[in-house]
C-alpha cells in the first residue's frame, strides 16, 4: 500500500492518519515508517495505535493484530478503580466503559476491512456479529434511535458490507 492509500483508507474507516519516514537510530538499525492511527469515541476518549514498520505494506498486518489482541474486557479493567470510573474523563457507569472498549473494538475491525479492500479477515467474522450485538447495546444504553447499521456506515460503510454474511 502506498501512504496516500492508507491515508485515504483510514479516513473511509473514520482514523486520522499521520505517517512518517524515521531514519535508522540506535535501537532501529536501518529506516522505517512511523504510522499512528487515532480517533475519538462517544465517550471522547482518545484512542490511539502506534506502529513502527519496515515497509508500508506491513501495516495491514499490524492494524489486524491490534485487532485480533484487542480486548474490550481487559481495556475496561483499566478505567475502573479509584483513577477511573467517573473520574479522568472515563464515563460514570461501567457499562458505559465497556461499550465505550468495544466501540474501539469495531474501530479497529473497521480500520483492517477499509485497508484490506473491504474484505475482512476470516478470524474477523467470528467477532462479527458479537460486534454488531455489543453496539446494539450501546446505542440502547445511550437511548439512541439509529440501528447499528446506520453507526456503522458512518464508521466504515465497507467492513458493514463486505462482513455480514
Amino acid at each position: 500500500m502506498t501512504r496516500k492509500q492508507i491515508e485515504a483508507a483510514a479516513d473511509r474507516a473514520g482514523w486520522n492518519c499521520k505517517i512518517e519516514r524515521r531514519k535508522k537510530d540506535s535501537i532501529r538499525k536501518k529506516d522505517y515508517w512511523y504510522v499512528c492511527f487515532n480517533t475519538d469515541t462517544r465517550f471522547d476518549q482518545d484512542v490511539c495505535f502506534e506502529y513502527e514498520v519496515d515497509t508500508l505494506e506491513q501495516i495491514k498486518d499490524e492494524v489486524l493484530e491490534s485487532h485480533m489482541n484487542y480486548d474490550p474486557s481487559e481495556e475496561a479493567m483499566l478505567w475502573v478503580g479509584e483513577d477511573g470510573h467517573g473520574k479522568n474523563g472515563a464515563p460514570d457507569d461501567i457499562r458505559d466503559i465497556i461499550a465505550d472498549m468495544e466501540e474501539v473494538e469495531s474501530k479497529l475491525q473497521d480500520l483492517y476491512t477499509v485497508l484490506n479492500g473491504g474484505k475482512c479477515h476470516p478470524q474477523q467474522r467470528a467477532l462479527h456479529h458479537h460486534l454488531c450485538a455489543a453496539y446494539q447495546r450501546s446505542q440502547e444504553r445511550l437511548g439512541a434511535t439509529g440501528e447499528v447499521r446506520l453507526f456503522r456506515l458512518r464508521m466504515g460503510a465497507s467492513a458493514r458490507l463486505q462482513c455480514d454474511t
